[in-house]
């Protein structure tokens, strides 16, 4: 995520609500990845054969701690939007990232200092939230749950990781809650970033460009999660239940990988909750497996594996709103071509038009008739029709 680029598009937001609240954001999310960035890996993996588990942690708990801090201020920034962006449901991580208490062992390992002070962001009601800022808000709901529990869980382990002789078990532990902390930090970037319409200008092509990127990444790891947990689900009919905690350890990786994803952030407010608890349920199955549980574990794979072919049909969600509205653009954009054009020139701009309105089949079934209708040899071409609805729609999507 280009930091400069996501900037300029919060800084062209003419809303100042919504402009300040995603200011608030990305600019702690920065702040957090430079914290990140500092934690000096390099140094623990070279340490790692001649220091205990203890004196090497003692080595990184300054860096780590200012690092957890700033995903504290960052949590403070969000929080605000949080209710607003999902009324009624559960607050995602009210106790914060709990940097006061150690509940793995009888003392924590870091003195991480005082509490930062809130930083208060403007959150409308519920009711009068504008699109653009109830967006920005499910993306705030869902990374503050998903940084939360990964520092929540990962200082759980630590008291353990320094009873361990091994110092290797405790760097590859540090590495992965880094690497998922990293990338939790940018699905929260390019959440912000999607959910703002794009700018006009010099920079709008690599931006629409990024969009697409990013929107077409988003359908091949779902498909590739939802190909996963149903070729698990297979296994499990197959096997028998002593056999199925590699396979359960699997499907809560494959989860989690998903999780740190940008697909992750798209998804719905309801879909994040739906996703976290499936998520919850691994892992307390895994946590006291034993073949006894073969029916909770089968019921949680079979769930999650439905869940994910429900999300087979994309389009009608919110996890493809960048690429939809970037082939709606274009084809309003060759509709009122092919109206001012004649002949060849006019043809053309319709075919165009009709070949990005197939990219987006499936947003909208108005659209989808009058596409079906078009393809349909010696049927006429309603363009009115199409340019007035692909407009109306590309509208909603923040076009």
């Amino acid at each position: 995520m280009d930091p400069e680029l996501i900037r300029a598009r919060v800084a062209a937001v003419k809303d100042d609500a919504t402009r300040e609240a995603a200011a608030g954001m990305v600019d702690h999310a920065l702040v957090a990845v430079v914290k990140l960035q500092e934690v000096d890996l390099a140094a623990l993996e070279r340490e790692v054969s001649t220091r205990p588990p203890a004196a090497l942690w003692a080595s990184a708990a300054d860096q780590m701690t200012a690092f957890w801090l700033a995903l504290e201020e960052l949590r403070q920034v969000m929080l605000p939007l949080l209710e607003a962006a999902d009324p009624g449901g559960a607050a995602p991580a009210g106790d914060g990232l709990n940097l006061d208490a150690f509940s793995a062992g009888d003392e924590a390992p870091v003195e991480p200092g005082a509490a930062p002070a809130a930083v208060a962001v403007p959150a409308p009601a519920a009711t009068s939230m504008n699109p653009l800022l109830h967006r920005i808000g499910e993306t705030a709901w869902a990374m503050s749950f998903v940084l939360s529990g990964e520092v929540q869980g990962f200082r759980r382990r630590i008291a353990a990781l320094l009873k361990l002789e091994d110092s290797w078990e405790l760097v590859d532990a540090v590495q992965d809650h880094l690497a998922h902390t990293r990338n939790g930090l940018v699905a929260l970037l390019n959440g912000v970033f999607l959910a703002l319409p794009s700018r006009l200008g010099e920079d709008a092509e690599s931006e629409a460009s990024f969009e697409l990127t990013v929107a077409r990444e988003l359908r091949s790891r779902v498909f590739e999660l939802r190909d996963s947990i149903l070729d698990l689900e297979r296994q499990l009919r197959t096997l028998p239940p002593p056999s199925w905690q590699p396979l359960l350890a699997r499907a809560k990786d494959a989860v989690e990988a998903f999780m740190f994803s940008p697909g992750f952030t798209w998804m719905r407010a309801a879909d994040k909750r739906a996703y976290l608890s499936q998520r919850q349920v691994l892992i307390e199955v895994l946590e006291m497996w034993s073949p006894l549980r073969a029916v909770p574990a089968r019921r949680a794979i079979e769930t999650m594996a439905r869940f994910l072919e429900a999300m087979q049909v994309l389009n009608n969600r919110e996890s493809l709103v960048a690429h939809d509205r970037a082939a709606l653009m274009t084809v309003v954009s060759k509709l009122e071509l092919a109206a001012k054009a004649h002949g060849s020139s006019a043809r053309e701009a319709v075919g165009a038009a009709l070949a990005a309105l197939a990219e987006a089949q499936g947003r909208d079934r108005e659209l989808d008739q009058l596409l079906a209708q078009s393809m349909v040899p010696g049927n006429p071409i309603r363009v009115g029709e199409i340019l007035t609805r692909a407009g109306s729609v590309l509208r909603q999507l923040g076009g």
